[in-house]
Parts: structure tokens; C-alpha cells; sequence
């Protein structure tokens, strides 16, 4: 069964909710209370409103186990580049043989169960023990690889890394690991899975944590090929341990940087803090060693408080720096709050977050948490995870949400105050909502998964979908490298001719820079500028024009300028460039056949002869009465007078060609001469 948002559940206010169990493999039945009624949609006005067109209101909550006290939950979330979501987890189901299963589930854009996956958007699998599913991720290829914990045996040190692989359509991929699963043990007292990244070169990498018998609990790295073999190029064995305190270390996000050094946080229990837990950031090379110039050993520790800080979630900006988001112990009241950090690239806190690097968000209620965290376009900072929604502790968690600014202050413009709470149903004793993951989509929607707890002791899957901000696509520009262009020689070498740009345009407004390439000698034939200045040779050349906004290129543009040459004293007379069914006037003087016809022409340059051409003027074509002659067969050369073959010649400043019509039949000709600028000139004559 999915119910899609219900009743006056669809309001949203400030809020909270918890992270600290978000990875404990035990199952805890929470009872909760519904909400029933006719389903409100949600005002969609800014940042942080529910989307009313996912589910209802924006909510889903989808129940996969047929008992009543059940439990069903998102641990992790993907968006697949065709807008799909991707959550994963388990079910409990509690008949009479209780079961669990490891859960994947797919979801369609507007908040459906994609039919297409599994049966009827569900894949519950069953690998031979029990276990959690805690994060997932979408390889280049489309296939979907999941990672977190199973329980084989003996339970006390039976935990174990899994990673399991899928085809888009939810069946297993056969081809990765054993029946497309894969289980690593990273040490001898137990090990989890909490987080799975996958890399440019599409090897798969899960953190999480392993138990060694001397030093209890340390962070765990674990490498994969694409076959789901561990990678040996990852310190030797595919498996990286990191004791950081000397008891509990345990690894629960991981973020890869742009250079490949990997970023893992999480919390420990060091002895000088014990039995209080301190928050762990460690930066790995991309061989599985130590990043020795992130702190000198790779370790950073943070304490907030006095009692147990986390870092559930990490995210790289844009600049490199490193924001960690989770929880920390209010002494106050003993409840948790959302907290938020920021590290230098070099492991220092970034003093111009927050004053300190730490923001500690207490929301107005009673506890809160952060489970997970985004770094918007606009490099605005979103956590995701839980807050009560009424003051006081017997009220239950709702969905949160708070958005920062980049100097850590809290967005007014997000929510109410930078805050938003979500609940699934009416305010109740033992009702509960945790978010656990939280991804933004291309739109900038941001979409926070996880699970619903009722009154009635049924645990459902969860997801609710917000308005993020507005991501404005980059648009490509637009190149214009302007009209073709005519432009008269002013030397034997040609023309300065100025290239024009101006009609190029961006549909964003961006600044254009402007890219010509052609046959000139300025620059290499490469040069700037909306206007440049080059230098072109008689006849015709391409130029192409490509301009960037300051992200991307547009697409070529090309420009034709042909640079002519001047034409005088054809004779016969000169009538005009050979037009596309231009009519040839003839003159009225006729040539005795078998006599030499004189064709002169004259050629200049700004007023000056050219007599010094490389491709001097020459017969390319005769016709009579409108039908070609095959001018190679013709003797047309007149004798010594001329060149060669069709040739003209130079004669006192005068080209000259001495036509032959001794093989000609009396009639009308057209004689198409090609001069140095490539362009075509014709001249009549008829023969008697």
C-alpha cells in the first residue's frame, strides 16, 4: 500500500527530527499516530515549500509489509539521470516467521512507484542473512550499487560490509560479485557498511567501520573494481582501517574531492573523551593512504560539547572545503541539535563560517539532528534529517530541513527563518518521522527520504520533496560572425578586412569572448576580439567564429569574404559576373571564323596594376549557342603569344589571351575567364 500525503499532515512549520540510531542495525518498532482527512496541498511559494506536485502535498509514504507493526525504511537516496529516485534500506516484516529483507525501491518524478522496477517499484532481497542497506548510487551505466550491513554468524562478530548491484530494472547483476552481491569482512570483532561513493573511473568505494579486537571499533574503507573484487591498489588489499581514539570509530558518510583524495566522517571514542564521543574527519590519498597535509596526519577531531558529537553527513564545495553536518548533546536539556562545520582544505576550521567553523542550530522545539547535507549551486549549505515538531520531548520528530549561508548564518529566505519541519501525521505521543538522506535533483528540488513511524506501530517509507532554489541552466551562446563579405584588394597580398562579431549573443546576458580562426597570418590565424583586423589573400576565405560565456563554447559560425580584385578594358567587352541565369549581351561586331581573337583584361589593386599574382586569370569555361565545349580538346592557344594552355599573359600591364578559332564553328560564344580572386568574369563574341 502507498498513501501519498494525508490530511492536514500537509502543513509545514518549523521542525525537527533524530540521527544518532541512524545506522544501528537492531530493529526498534516506535509506535506513532496517522493522520487521516481529505488531503491539503501545500502553498508552493519559495525555498523549502513542499511540492505539490509529488504524492500529495508533496509526501509519500509507502507501506512494503503487510502486518500492522511493521517496519519499512529509507536509509539512502539517488536521482538517476532520468529524474527517477532511487531508495534504499529494509523491511521487517513481523508475521509468523519474521523476515527482513535489504530494500530497494524506485520511485517516477511525480512521486509514484515506477512499475518498471522489481514488482511494482519494490526489490526486496534476501542474500542469506539479514541486514541494512544504508546508501546507494548510480553508476555512469545506469546499473545501481548499494552498500551497508549483514548479519551472518555469529552475531557477535557476524557483521559484515555488503554491496549489491542491480540492472535499471531492479534485477540482480549477475556479473558483480557472487550473484551480484559482494560481502567483506575488514577485521575480526565485526564489520558495517555505511556509505558508498562510486568514482570517475567507476571503482566503488564504501566506508563504514570494522571491529579489531585490541583497539574495538575503527573507521573502515573498502575499494572496488567494477567486477566487485576489492582493488589491491588501494593500500594493498582493497581495505583501509584508521584508529583515531583507541574505542569506537565508526566512518558513517564519505565524499570524494575533484583531485580523488576521499573524505570520510563520522565520530569517536577516544580514551581522553570516554565515554563521550568527539567528531572525525579523515582525509584519504587516492591509494588508501593518509592525506599527511590535511592536519599533518590526515585526522581531524572536533569537540562541540561535553557529551556524544557526530558527523553523519559530509559534502565538498566548490573551493574545496569540507562541510561536515550531524549532532551534538545539548546540555541543556540532553537532547540533540543540528550542527554544521566547515574545514579548510588543509583540516583547519573555517573561521569565516560561523565565526568559529561550527554552527550549533538548536530548532525552537525540543531536539534535532542532521542526517545528511547538499551544497546548493548557489553555494548555499541544506541539511537534512529530524526535529521535534512541538516543544517538549513527548511530541514526535518531524522531517527537517535548515539552509545556511555561506558565512554559516542562517537563510531567511528558506522556510520560516531557515528552518522547516514536515510531519506525516498529527502530533502524538510515540508518533515519529526521521529523515536519513537528502539529494538534490537537477532542478534544484532537494528530496529527504526516510521513514514514518504510526501510532498504530507501523514503520512506512517516507519521502517528501521541496522547493530548492532555482537552477538556471547555463544556456550556450550564440555565434554571429557577421554577413558575408566583398571587399576589394588593396595589394597583390590581399586585404585588411575587420571581422565582425557584434551580432554574437548569450541568452543568459553573459560576457562573450570572441575565438576567430582562418587563413591569416595574424596571430597564427587565431584571434580575439568581437572586431579584429586581419589580413586576407585575393579570393575566398573561410573564417569561423566561436565565442564563450565564461563556461561554455557555442557552436562554430563561419563567415565567407572573398577578396576581389578590380576589372577594367575586357575585350571583348566585359558584361558582367557570371549570374545564375543572367542573360550575356553580345556586342555587335562579328569575328570571321579561323581569326585570332585579343581577350585583354586589366586587374588592380587600390588604383595600382597587379601584375604579380600566383593564379593569373585563365579560360575555364566556353560555351556556344548555351551548350559547354570541352575546351582540353580544343586547340584555342593562338601560338607563342601566350603562356601556356588557357593561360593569360602580362603585357605592359595588360593580361592578355590570344584565342585561337580556327576549331571553332561559326555561332555565339561565351567565354568564362577566372581571375586571381577566384571570381568568374564573362565575355560574348560570334563568330561569321
Amino acid at each position: 500500500m502507498q498513501v501519498q500525503g494525508t490530511g492536514d499532515c500537509g502543513n509545514v512549520q518549523p521542525s525537527k527530527k533524530k540521527a544518532v540510531a541512524r545506522h544501528a542495525l537492531s530493529i526498534i518498532v516506535l509506535a506513532g499516530a496517522l493522520c487521516g482527512g481529505a488531503p491539503v496541498p501545500a502553498v508552493f511559494a519559495g525555498p523549502g515549500d513542499l511540492d505539490p506536485t509529488f504524492g500529495v502535498g508533496g509526501k509519500v509514504v509507502s507501506d512494503f509489509s503487510a502486518a500492522g507493526a511493521d517496519i519499512d525504511s529509507a536509509n539512502g537516496v539517488a536521482i538517476q539521470t532520468d529524474g527517477k529516485i532511487l531508495v534504499v534500506g529494509y523491511t521487517y516484516d513481523s508475521g509468523t516467521i519474521p523476515t527482513q529483507h535489504f530494500m530497494v525501491a524506485r520511485y517516477n518524478t511525480e512521486g509514484g512507484l515506477d512499475a518498471g522496477f522489481g514488482v511494482g517499484g519494490l526489490v526486496q532481497s534476501d542474500p542469506g542473512f539479514p541486514g541494512v542497506f544504508y546508501d546507494v548510487a548510480v553508476q555512469g551505466d545506469g546499473k545501481i550499487v548499494a552498500a551497508g550491513t549483514i548479519q551472518t554468524t555469529p552475531l557477535t562478530t557476524g557483521a559484515r560490509i555488503i554491496v549489491a548491484r542491480y540492472h535499471s530494472n531492479g534485477t540482480q547483476d549477475l556479473s558483480f560479485g557472487s550473484g551480484g552481491f559482494v560481502v567483506t569482512s575488514a577485521g575480526s570483532s565485526g564489520t558495517g557498511g555505511s556509505a558508498i561513493a562510486i568514482q570517475p573511473d567507476s571503482k566503488i568505494v564504501v566506508a563504514g567501520n570494522t571491529g579489531l579486537a585490541l583497539n574495538g571499533l575503527n573507521f573502515a574503507l573498502a575499494r572496488y573494481n567494477t567486477d566487485g573484487s576489492l582493488d589491491t591498489l588501494f593500500d594493498g588489499d582493497g581495505i583501509v582501517t584508521t584508529d583515531i581514539g583507541g574505542s569506537g570509530d565508526v566512518a558513517l558518510d564519505l565524499a570524494l574531492q575533484a583531485d580523488g583524495k576521499i573524505v570520510a566522517v563520522g565520530r569517536s571514542y577516544d580514551l581522553a573523551h570516554f565515554p563521550n564521543a568527539i567528531l572525525a574527519v579523515v582525509r584519504y590519498n587516492s591509494d588508501g593512504s593518509l592525506d599527511t597535509t590535511f592536519d599533518g596526519d590526515g585526522k581531524v577531531t572536533t569537540t562541540i560539547g561535553s557529551s556524544i558529537d557526530t558527523a553523519n553527513a559530509v559534502a565538498i564545495q566548490g573551493d574545496g572545503r569540507i562541510v561536515a553536518a550531524g549532532s551534538r548533546i545539548n546540555a541543556g536539556n540532553g537532547a540533540p541539535d543540528m550542527v554544521v562545520l566547515r574545514y579548510l582544505t588543509t583540516g583547519g576550521l573555517d573561521t569565516s563560517f560561523g565565526g568559529t567553523g561550527i554552527v550549533i542550530t538548536p530548532f525552537p522545539t525540543f531536539q534535532s539532528a542532521t542526517n545528511d547535507v547538499v551544497i546548493q549551486s548557489s553555494g548555499k549549505i541544506v541539511v537534512g534529517g529530524f526535529a521535534t515538531g512541538e516543544p517538549g520531548p513527548a511530541s514526535g520528530n518531524d522531517f527537517a530541513l535548515a539552509r545556511y549561508n555561506s558565512d554559516g548564518t542562517l537563510d531567511a529566505t528558506f522556510g520560516t527563518a531557515g528552518l522547516v519541519t514536515t510531519p506525516f501525521g498529527a502530533p502524538a505521543l510515540g508518533r515519529d518521522d526521521f529523515g536519513n538522506a537528502l539529494v538534490m535533483q537537477a532542478d534544484g528540488k532537494l528530496v529527504l527520504v526516510g521513514d514514518s513511524k504510526t501510532f498504530s506501530g507501523d514503520t512506512d517509507v517516507a519521502l517528501a520533496r521541496y522547493s530548492g532554489e532555482t537552477v538556471v541552466t547555463n544556456q550556450p551562446p550564440v555565434a554571429n560572425a557577421g554577413p558575408d563579405q566583398v571587399v576589394m584588394c588593396s595589394s597583390s597580398a590581399g586585404a585588411a578586412v575587420m571581422l565582425n562579431g557584434a551580432g554574437s549573443s548569450d541568452p543568459d546576458g553573459d560576457a562573450l569572448s570572441y575565438a576567430w580562426t582562418g587563413p591569416f597570418a595574424e596571430g597564427g590565424g587565431a584571434v580575439a576580439g568581437a572586431g579584429p583586423i586581419v589580413t586576407l589573400a585575393l579570393g575566398a576565405s573561410t573564417v569561423s567564429l566561436v565565442v564563450n560565456d565564461g563556461q561554455v563554447d557555442s557552436a562554430a559560425d563561419d563567415v565567407l569574404i572573398t577578396v576581389g580584385v578590380a576589372v577594367s578594358g575586357l575585350k571583348p567587352p566585359l558584361d558582367m559576373l557570371v549570374p545564375a541565369g543572367g542573360i550575356v549581351t553580345f556586342p555587335d561586331k562579328a569575328f570571321r571564323q579561323g581569326r585570332t581573337l585579343p581577350l585583354k583584361l586589366e586587374l588592380s589593386c587600390g588604383g595600382m596594376p597587379l601584375v604579380d599574382v600566383v593564379n593569373k586569370p585563365r579560360i575555364v569555361r566556353l560555351e556556344r549557342m548555351g551548350s559547354p565545349l570541352d575546351i582540353d580538346t580544343l586547340d584555342l592557344d593562338a601560338g607563342a603569344a601566350n603562356d601556356s594552355g588557357l593561360v593569360f599573359r602580362l603585357s605592359d600591364s595588360q593580361w592578355v589571351y590570344n584565342l585561337s578559332s580556327r576549331d571553332l564553328l561559326t555561332g555565339t560564344y561565351v567565354v568564362i575567364i577566372r581571375l586571381p580572386d577566384g571570381t568568374d568574369h564573362q565575355a560574348g563574341f560570334v563568330l561569321k
